[in-house]
């Protein structure tokens, strides 16, 4: 088998109440990651908006839009001008019938759309009220050629279970990213205090047991509606790689919370 280099940017970009200065701040880094040789990019969960599945209420519905619309249009061309494979994190989806999704779009360097992933597994927590707003994917896994490997997006709370990732690479992903929105509440630090760990666990897990790489990039910043919800905690990374043999790659946090960073880093990937 031929080794090929594959340079990948993991994207965190503060997301305020303005929709358009988000996207203005997404693409700047996308850009910047380009510009630093990233061949694949990926954005976190929902990355246009705050995190609102903190609480339940209706207005939220009025973030979602259809595809094609304005954030997929954005996707599209911030991966044409930069010449990147774009996993563009998930956006809220309407869809027809009346359903709602967590939608994970990924555009080709040429900006045409390669492949649709809706989030299957959907969270009903405190602070995480999902299932409100979201219906489960109904488009199963998707995996995406690249050129010179396959990758295949999975969302969030899809990481606790095994049988996702493990399809995934029975259908050929070579590298498995998980664009996510994982909070860190004072509840959670009382109850699961070692909830960091396990989620670098879980992310490592996969990786070591079906012989491939995944790239997780978390929210960053605190967001509040009615309940604080303080992203990440102590010890939460705000990114991470995992290697083939379950090997940290890297474990990537910005120096200050409030600052969105972007990271790009080499992997290497065997191509079948």
């Amino acid at each position: 088998m031929s080794k090929n280099l594959i340079k990948i940017g993991l994207i965190q970009a503060k997301a305020g109440e303005n929709v358009e200065e988000n996207l203005e701040r997404t693409a700047g880094f996308v850009k910047q990651a380009a510009r630093k040789g990233a061949e694949i990019v990926c954005l976190q969960e929902l990355f246009a908006y705050r995190y609102f599945a903190q609480i339940k209420d209706d207005k939220f519905f009025e973030l979602a839009e259809s595809v094609p619309g304005r954030l997929s249009r954005f996707l599209s061309e911030c991966a044409a001008a930069n010449r990147v494979v774009l996993i563009g994190g998930s956006i809220y989806e309407r869809a027809a019938g009346g359903k709602f999704y967590n939608t994970s779009l990924i555009y080709d360097s040429s900006g045409a759309l390669a492949g649709t992933y809706r989030k299957m597994h959907i969270p009903h927590d405190p602070n995480y009220y999902e299932q409100y707003y979201f219906s489960p994917g109904d488009l199963g896994y998707v995996q995406v050629k690249t050129g010179k490997t396959i990758v295949a997006p999975l969302i969030c709370y899809d990481q606790w279970y095994p049988e996702a990732a493990r399809v995934n690479a029975i259908q050929g992903a070579q590298v498995i990213f998980y664009p996510t929105a994982i909070g860190w509440f004072k509840e959670l630090r009382r109850d699961e205090p070692f909830s960091a760990k396990r989620w670098e666990n879980a992310m490592r897990a996969h990786a070591s047991l079906n012989g491939i790489f995944v790239a997780a990039v978390n929210r960053v910043i605190r967001t509040s509606f009615d309940e604080p919800n303080h992203t990440p905690g102590p010890g939460l990374p705000h990114a991470c790689g995992m290697g083939a043999a379950g090997r940290d790659l890297a474990l990537l946090a910005p120096q200050r919370s409030d600052l969105a960073r972007r990271h790009a880093y080499r992997r290497r990937t065997h191509v079948r």
